[in-house]
């Protein structure tokens, strides 16, 4: 699609994907690696490397080794990954990530730890990471238990959608969207209208929080939902999950405006929300 921009981190090399991943460790924890130690020199060398020359050399391939070599020494653990859940695309990318305790999977045995990701090989859709410990997480860090993996009776909370009679006199956030789901089941409709609902929300609140403005014009990007607060959207019905690609119009009328005629149902292909509950915390629409 084009007509769309993103939001980019650009904090050196550990700059992180355009289309951020929300999955096994969650975009907004974490941190820039700000360690000074030999692999954040060695990183640093293999960055400025690659910005002064085209394409992969043979000093690009020795500074790519050399930086798994360190990790190897310090006891960091490799494994291949999805780019997706672990927030790298690129050789040499790096950060920090305080994992809570009763994380599972690959950081099982980091629980109450903080531990550096290094990104050291590409691979078909996969990414090889090499993780190490640097250090223990902060205690809020440590009393915040990972949710079980079953559904729970605990649902997103969202702003209330405005009807077409409010948007002449409430600021508000208008968002379009496709009507997908023409001709499906009432629980289908509900399914797919509830993840983009929740999918506007989140979007809009975290673009304010990377750009400081709502969002405007097309967005398109990658939610992960499933049916607990461990995901980037919460599964409306069941405990399906998984991951969907979202096109969203946004406009932003700080004044109110009336509605503009073509866009006959809300909720099929529309929907809005007021500016001043979309200012609660993030978190909220989780």
């Amino acid at each position: 699609m084009s007509g769309y921009w993103s939001v980019r981190h650009t904090r050196g090399y550990d700059r992180f994907p355009e289309i951020r991943g929300y999955g096994t460790i969650p975009a907004d924890d974490a941190r820039h690696d700000d360690l000074n130690d030999f692999l954040a020199a060695k990183l640093r060398q293999f960055w400025r490397a690659q910005n002064s020359r085209g394409g992969w050399t043979n000093e690009l391939e020795r500074l790519r080794i050399d930086v798994e070599r360190i990790c190897e020494l310090n006891g960091y653990k490799g494994l291949w990954v999805d780019a997706r859940d672990y927030l790298v695309h690129r050789v040499g990318q790096s950060f920090l990530y305080d994992v809570p305790m009763g994380k599972r999977g690959n950081l099982a045995d980091f629980a109450g730890k903080r531990i550096r990701v290094v990104c050291s090989r590409n691979g078909i859709n996969q990414r090889y990471v090499r993780i190490g410990v640097v250090g223990d997480a902060p205690e809020q860090t440590k009393a915040r238990r990972q949710k079980a993996s079953g559904p729970t009776s605990v649902r997103p909370r969202l702003p209330r959608l405005l009807s077409e009679d409010e948007l002449a006199y409430t600021p508000h956030m208008l968002v379009r969207f496709r009507g997908i789901w023409t001709g499906a089941g009432g629980m289908a409709r509900a399914y797919n209208r509830g993840l983009r609902y929740q999918a506007a929300v989140w979007h809009a609140r975290r673009f304010r929080e990377w750009a400081g403005v709502w969002p405007k014009g097309i967005h398109e990007f990658v939610i992960k939902f499933g049916p607990t607060d461990d995901f980037e959207i919460r599964t409306p019905i069941g405990d399906h999950q998984g991951y969907l690609e979202v096109e969203l119009h946004f406009e932003v009328h700080s004044s109110g405006s009336e509605f503009v005629e073509g866009n006959e149902e809300v909720g099929f292909n529309w929907c809005a929300f007021s500016l001043e509950e979309l200012e609660g915390k993030p978190a909220e629409c989780r």
